[in-house]
């Protein structure tokens, strides 16, 4: 089998996220829960971690709060906003793991088509695996909290500070960390792709997930570098996002100090977080479109060309004989 590249993946990856920017939508909604971007960007966790470990320490220790409710009314207000806070949980997790298959069936079908069919059709289609890309997203968020949260304790106990045996376990535990972050993301994402285009259970997807995974070994690491470097960078770029997104504010601002106006300052604020959020959710959108696109083209080129390989292997067979 011909082993694919992660330069053919990234080009064709950018081909399709550039012509085809209807798919951006998909990538924003995904944002939400399902994707690999913001607050759900596993090389974010890390960095909070190591930044601030005794988070990490806290989950051990963590005792329901008192929540000084004595009152029936107040109670009857708590009840009503966790059941707001719930039903918009559940409405922002049902959207965003719809799109984030929908997405997927999309990016497939451009693959094998090179024509991305109608939005609504790949909606459709994406409510059919709803539950089991969700259980795959658990699974996932779920090995990758307890990572992070092993991580984060081994970060806190061991100072790097202290010598250079601590420095030494605390380096081995971030490189082993990322890696086992590697192989989570590039398994699950495959495990996703056998679940939408051979409409496998989860265990067996999970199965051949791995499989697939272990046979391409080298170009799977190659994208995960390189993606990881791309989120680092990413994260500067939302560093510099937020100085440019408030230059507007700034002008408002002024105008605000010369009139004595405290409305048009509290505008100028606003302005600038409306902005940010603009920016943000723009190369969310594209960024995860873009993720997706990488991982599918690499599933979709050992998947095909396996499938095509064992053809042409069944075919030479008929006419050897």
């Amino acid at each position: 089998m011909h082993q694919p590249t992660y330069r053919q993946a990234l080009l064709e990856a950018w081909r399709l996220v550039y012509k085809n920017t209807g798919l951006w939508l998909l990538g924003l909604l995904s944002v939400l829960f399902a994707g690999s971007f913001g607050l759900g960007n596993f090389i974010s966790q890390i960095m909070v971690t190591m930044s601030a470990g005794e988070q990490a320490l806290w989950i051990f220790n963590w005792q329901w709060p008192s929540l000084g409710v004595n009152s029936v009314s107040s109670v009857i207000w708590l009840v009503w906003l966790m059941g707001v806070l719930c039903v918009i949980a559940i409405m922002v997790i049902y959207i965003s793991v719809t799109a984030k298959s929908a997405l997927m069936v999309a990016v497939a079908d451009f693959y094998k088509k090179q024509a991305i069919p109608k939005i609504s059709k790949v909606w459709n289609t994406g409510l059919k695996y709803f539950w089991k890309i969700f259980a795959i997203e658990i699974i996932r968020k779920t090995v990758l909290c307890v990572v992070v949260v092993i991580f984060g304790v081994i970060w806190v106990k061991l100072p790097f500070t202290k010598n250079i045996w601590y420095l030494t376990i605390d380096i081995l535990a971030l490189v082993f960390t990322i890696i086992l972050a590697w192989i989570t993301s590039a398994v699950t994402i495959f495990a996703s792709g056998y679940t939408i285009i051979d409409n496998k259970s989860i265990g067996a997807s999970f199965k051949r997930a791995w499989k697939l995974f272990h046979e391409h070994l080298l170009v799977s690491l190659e994208i995960s570098i390189l993606l990881t470097i791309l989120d680092l960078l990413i994260i500067l770029l939302f560093a510099v996002l937020v100085s440019y997104a408030f230059i507007p504010a700034v002008f408002v601002w002024l105008l605000a100090g010369a009139f004595g106006s405290a409305a048009l300052a509290l505008f100028g604020t606003i302005f600038g977080f409306v902005l940010l959020l603009i920016f943000i959710a723009i190369f969310g959108a594209i960024y995860n479109t873009f993720y997706t696109s990488v991982w599918m083209y690499l599933f979709m080129k050992m998947h095909h060309e396996g499938v095509f390989s064992r053809i042409i292997h069944h075919v030479g067979g008929l006419f050897k004989r």
